[in-house]
């Protein structure tokens, strides 16, 4: 895969470039080349398609009033035909209608004539950039970027394929593991591809959550019981313990075992034997163990509520699992993952995210980890018509306002003019207030401090609804 570009480099990204006016074409053709990128040009969107044919390209940038065939046709096109291709088209006619249009068919930018050409080099980059994420994806779905062992692990970060690498060297062995991390970042799927990489993978796997377990019933659950041990009990039954004989046993968030069932948890894991409740027989076990939790045991140790005996049995091995936000890298691939999954449950077609909506969703930290983003996917392709793009407002709101006041101020922004950065800002802010106030600009003037015709104006050269009527 190509090097993902840094400090404005385009080296071994493929642009095409399509304009009937050949001094934008010529200059920005130029930039582009400094910049590091191949650029072939086209003067018309039929000249464009017969280019296409025969090549494909990374980013497309193309006029939307040309003679023949349209910016906005070449759009439909080319994205029938190439989906992974970025395209962003450009204009002189600013129109906020033509632009939603364009997005909702799948353009990744929609830039108003003129523009610096150093503004269209950073655009270019950052489309590259998705427009290689969209090609890691679809490799993902193809079955060749990850193994496929462990194809229900999804996510090749840094951080992700250390956690990868760790399961696949642990579970030849029968050591046992504690796999510590917050609530939905995976301890589950990562104890079941300890079982399925394992020479045990043929047997059970068998999981206990004990934080769901009141403590008068997790003895019985754990070890079984005979008849009539305790009220309640009509029949023998066998424990977790011996269910997963052969196999693996999960006990999730083993934090929260009480102190009295502790003491009978670590014989058995000292012998290799259980007794149900209300037997004093000794079966033997043959079980691999698997524990999570939600922290590090050490500190309930220190604080009387774990046996340090105990917390030795359980970290033999520890597996930490990183929170979704560090590992940013592999929202892209989830998000995919999860369309699909929703796709394949719900047996209706489930469409991708709009750019607008996949920035929001690249820039939120999830403190829910990855259950909460499966759970925005799925609520956002519930809600979509399963034709347009999901945009933003079929997400979260908490996803929309954390994630807009994060790209505002992401690392990227060291490599723009601070004069970009404070345009984008209030372009942004007076559209949000024009809302606000209904229109009002009169009401709106008043609260920001500034007269009706200042108002105006910054309303004007955003290109703002409300700008278009009579002047103050």
């Amino acid at each position: 895969m190509t090097p993902v570009p840094h400090d404005g480099k385009l080296s071994g990204c493929e642009v095409l470039l399509v304009d009937d006016e050949q001094t934008i074409v010529l200059a920005l053709r130029d930039s582009l080349k400094d910049a590091g990128a191949t650029v072939v040009t086209a003067s018309s969107g039929d000249q464009a398609l017969n280019v296409l044919a025969a090549k494909h390209y990374d980013v497309v940038i193309s006029d939307v009033r040309m003679p023949g065939l349209s910016g906005m046709d070449l759009l439909r096109k080319l994205k029938q035909a190439a989906e992974y291709t970025e395209v962003i088209l450009m204009t002189a006619y600013a129109n906020i209608e033509h632009a939603v249009a364009a997005m909702k068919i799948g353009a990744y930018d929609y830039v108003t004539k003129p523009f610096p050409n150093e503004k269209m080099v950073r655009v270019v980059e950052n489309a590259w950039t998705t427009a290689r994420l969209r090609t890691e994806v679809r490799d993902l779905r193809c079955g060749r970027a990850y193994d496929a062992d462990l194809g229900f692990l999804v996510g090749k970060s840094d951080a992700w394929v250390k956690v990868l690498d760790r399961v696949r060297m642990v579970a030849p062995t029968d050591s046992t593991v504690l796999v510590i991390g917050a609530s939905g970042t995976g301890k589950e799927l990562v104890a079941r591809a300890l079982h399925v990489t394992s020479n045990r993978r043929d047997g059970p796997f068998i999981k206990v959550h004990c934080a769901s377990l009141p403590p008068t019933l997790m003895e019985a659950e754990l070890f079984g019981h005979t008849k009539g041990a305790f009220t309640g009990a009509g029949q023998e039954m066998k424990g977790r313990f011996e269910l997963a004989n052969r196999g693996t046993l999960l006990l999730d968030e083993v934090d929260e075992i009480p102190l009295e069932v502790q003491v009978k948890l670590l014989r058995v894991i000292q012998e290799r034997v259980v007794e149900r409740v209300g037997s004093g027989q000794s079966i033997p076990i043959d079980v691999r163990l698997v524990a999570s939790s939600k922290g590090s045991l050490e500190a309930l140790v220190a604080a009387g509520k774990f046996r340090q005996d105990l917390m030795y049995r359980l970290t033999v091995v520890q597996l930490p699992l990183p929170s979704l936000a560090e590992r940013k890298d592999d929202v892209p691939l989830l998000i995919d993952h999860f369309l699909s999954k929703v796709g394949e449950q719900s047996g209706r077609h489930c469409p991708g995210f709009a750019r607008p909506a996949l920035d929001l969703l690249l820039a939120y930290d999830y403190p829910g980890n990855v259950r909460e983003l499966e759970h925005i996917v799925e609520s956002a392709c519930a809600l979509s018509d399963g034709k347009t793009a999901i945009g933003p407002e079929l997400l979260p709101d908490g996803v929309r306002e954390r994630g807009k006041s994060r790209e505002i101020f992401k690392v990227g922004f060291a490599a723009r003019p601070l004069s970009d950065v404070v345009e984008d800002f209030e372009r942004s802010y007076l559209s949000h207030a024009l809302r606000e106030f209904k229109g009002s600009r009169q009401d709106l003037a008043r609260v920001l401090g500034i007269s009706r015709k200042s108002l105006w104006e910054k309303l004007k050269r955003h290109k703002l609804a409300g700008s278009e009527s009579e002047e103050p």
